[in-house]
């Protein structure tokens, strides 16, 4: 999961809270809003697409 602390749209607590749970990993990217982790202009965006690499590596193993 990649969530921005910045979040007011869903606090970050909430991700925090649901990888607890569900046994996940959390980016959780300093400084980045809600919409930071679909804009690909953001600083967040680079971290987005490694997270992204991971999955489909882990997939593809």
């Amino acid at each position: 999961m990649v969530h921005g602390d910045l979040d007011e749209a869903l606090p970050v607590a909430m991700a925090r809270r649901y990888v607890a749970r569900a046994g996940a990993t959390l980016h959780e990217l300093p400084g980045a809003g809600h919409f930071d982790v679909i804009d690909p202009d953001s600083a967040a965006w680079p971290v987005v697409t490694e997270a992204l690499r991971t999955v489909v590596a882990g997939a593809e193993a």
